[in-house]
């Protein structure tokens, strides 16, 4: 076969394109990355834009698109304040000074109070405290933060404090070097959490990570009453979940599938709708938003508790609703809050209490 081939479509674009990058009289030949591959070719049908023409382009781009994009307020301004006017509103408010809060709440955020102020810390542990200052720095504990000396399984005290010890100095290197969320969440936060619930929950309770679930949008906020107006939508980044294996609340687990109630929690994945969860947390760095941080756990817990008043609805159980409370936790750097969130009046009112 003699014929000559025609050249392709593609292969004269490809030459079209190598034409295309050639210099331009605006530019500049003494650099090597000007130089082209091939000669520049002047034919009839070679024309030249002036310099000042595509710099005016260039200027009304870069203006059009700075118009289209508008500055954004803070998202902690324009949020925060408008979820207590939100429908269903949710309510955001430090203990100290709160009003009209339930007997059950106030007696719970006491507890926890008094917990965290006294003896929560193994009195076995003192001596090692003060001695480690040279590792762990100089720690300022009061002595009503010692437990009264019992006798106690020591060597499994020092065990957990050695652990403890370690997260702490990664907690220090995160907060020294500027390390983000993620950091924090993968040194701090989770080995934390994972030390705490296999000392203390016994199986019954488990640590997920849910930073990419959505929650369902029937569990939210909106804006306003309109029935199609902006979602309050974000979401947490753990939660803890009633564990559904044998040690945990198998049992329970199974008797509400067998009552046909397969979807347990507020969020749409496909295995977190099926379990129950107890808290949810929110994580930000050491220099992090503390009020964005609430923010996203008061979404959070507001449509898990709506979820929950939902099944007590569908149980014939709408006493229950008023008796529901849910914590929450929310880290920034080394500050730790606490919060109890409730339904207000038995309806789908929140009120998160931090303290």
């Amino acid at each position: 076969m003699s014929e000559s081939r025609d050249s392709s479509p593609k292969r004269q674009r490809l030459e079209d394109d190598a034409h295309s990058s050639e210099v331009l009289p605006t530019d500049s030949v003494s650099a090597p990355s000007s130089i082209p591959r091939n000669p520049l070719e002047l034919t009839t049908y070679t024309t030249f834009s002036s310099h000042t023409a595509r710099s005016h382009v260039a200027r009304s781009h870069h203006s059009q698109s700075s118009s289209s994009s508008p500055r954004r307020t803070s998202p902690t301004r324009e949020t925060i304040a408008s979820l207590a006017s939100a429908h269903p509103p949710i309510k955001t408010e430090i203990i100290s000074g709160a009003r009209a809060v339930p007997a059950r709440v106030s007696a719970l955020c006491f507890r926890i109070s008094e917990e965290l102020e006294n003896g929560w810390i193994p009195a076995s542990l003192k001596e090692s405290i003060v001695n480690d200052e040279g590792e762990i720095g100089l720690q300022l504990v009061g002595r009503s933060s010692y437990s009264t000396p019992v006798n106690d399984n020591n060597d499994d005290e020092q065990h957990t404090y050695t652990k403890l010890k370690r997260i702490f100095i990664q907690a220090r290197k995160c907060q020294e070097n500027l390390r983000d969320e993620n950091a924090w969440s993968m040194h701090v936060v989770e080995p934390l959490f994972r030390l705490a619930l296999s000392r203390y929950s016994k199986g019954k309770l488990l640590l997920e990570n849910v930073k990419s679930q959505a929650i369902a949008s029937e569990f939210l906020s909106r804006r306003n009453t309109f029935p199609k107006a902006p979602l309050h939508d974000r979401r947490a980044d753990y939660a803890i979940q009633y564990s559904d294996e044998p040690s945990g609340f198998k049992d329970l687990y199974m008797h509400l599938g067998k009552a046909r109630h397969s979807q347990l929690s507020h969020l749409n994945d496909a295995y977190a709708k099926k379990v129950a969860f107890f808290a949810g947390g929110e994580i930000k760095h050491a220099n992090g938003d503390r009020m964005e941080a609430e923010y996203q756990l008061s979404i959070f817990t507001g449509a898990s508790l709506r979820k929950k008043a939902q099944l007590a609805q569908e149980a014939k159980m709408p006493e229950a609703i008023a008796n529901l409370v849910e914590p929450g936790f929310t880290v920034v750097g080394h500050n730790w809050n606490f919060y109890v969130g409730y339904c207000e009046h038995a309806a789908p009112f929140l009120a998160c209490t931090g303290f």
